[in-house]
């Protein structure tokens, strides 16, 4: 039987972290959590010293995450690493988010990974010509996500925008301050399960190409691409299923809509339909009808 990681990069919501862990738990089973390190305090929070006392749970703290910033990235890699190192042998490689819903029970997840002719299953999305020149504005244009937080209106803050809204009025005749990456660039799913043979190849990658990360530094968001680039340009890129059977709502039905939204559980019925592992993102207020359904169905 295969051994499961789920990597869960969270930030709030403790009691619920619980929550999810025991939907997802079993003897082969295991969990490693990085909370963000600005909110470390969470580390002393009851519901996670239970978490820590877990045999098969590792909780740590070792970023400061900001969104859109190479800090997800990192705080990913961090996971990935924690993981490799581990004494457990790992099989398979789940990252997902401390708001995501587990939709299959643990014995159905240990099914859906059996085929080994299967190597990963990542989100991709197929762009054209001027869907890849857009998407080069995440890393061809200087961005201060890691620099200056977006929701204060500081002094840095403004600085930063201007000088990313003088790239942009650039960037439309053709003229970027950063050049190309020298390889296919793609783009899907932050959220991915992938085999341990890829994400070897990837840690591999990584190391024989330092300057690979560095070239990230300044962009946005591209916790989508930083990954799925790696893969797909790999020997393994034949034998990755484009799908990440995630559930995600990107809809936007109103100027207040924030994607991906918060699902409830008028989310059922569409969830339902496909072949889904995992759901986000959850609010335990605004989503416990849903949470109770699926924590109904996962543990029979």
């Amino acid at each position: 039987m295969k051994k499961h990681v789920f990597m869960i990069l969270a930030h709030n919501n403790p009691e619920y972290l619980n929550r999810m862990v025991s939907m997802l738990d079993a003897p082969n089973h295991f969990f490693i959590v990085h909370i963000d390190k600005k909110n470390e305090l969470l580390l002393e929070h009851s519901a996670i010293t239970l978490l820590k006392e877990k045999k098969n749970c590792t909780v740590f703290s070792e970023v400061s995450v900001n969104w859109g910033g190479l800090t997800q990235v990192l705080a990913t890699l961090a996971l990935v690493r924690k993981a490799l190192n581990s004494e457990d042998h790992y099989d398979y490689f789940h990252l997902i988010s401390g708001c995501d819903l587990p939709l299959v029970s643990a014995t159905e997840m240990d099914r859906m990974v059996e085929n080994d002719s299967i190597k990963g299953y990542v989100g991709l999305v197929e762009m054209d010509w001027s869907g890849l020149r857009k998407l080069s504005s995440r890393y061809r244009l200087f961005h201060f996500n890691d620099f200056a937080d977006r929701r204060n209106h500081n002094l840095k803050t403004i600085l930063c925008r201007s000088i990313e809204m003088a790239e942009k009025v650039f960037s439309k005749i053709g003229v970027y301050p950063r050049c190309d990456l020298k390889m296919p660039v793609y783009k899907g799913s932050q959220w991915w399960s992938l085999s341990r043979d890829v994400i070897c190849y990837v840690d591999d990658f990584l190391k024989d190409h330092p300057k690979y990360i560095k070239r990230f530094q300044w962009t946005s968001c591209i916790d989508e691409i930083f990954f799925h680039t790696i893969v797909f340009n790999s020997p393994f890129a034949s034998v990755i299923e484009k799908n990440n059977h995630r559930y995600i709502d990107w809809r936007k039905l109103s100027k207040k809509d924030k994607p991906p939204r918060i699902l409830t559980e008028d989310a059922i019925p569409e969830i339902e339909k496909g072949c889904f592992w995992f759901a986000r993102k959850t609010d335990p207020k605004k989503s416990e009808l849903l949470i109770k359904y699926f924590e109904e169905k996962v543990k029979g």
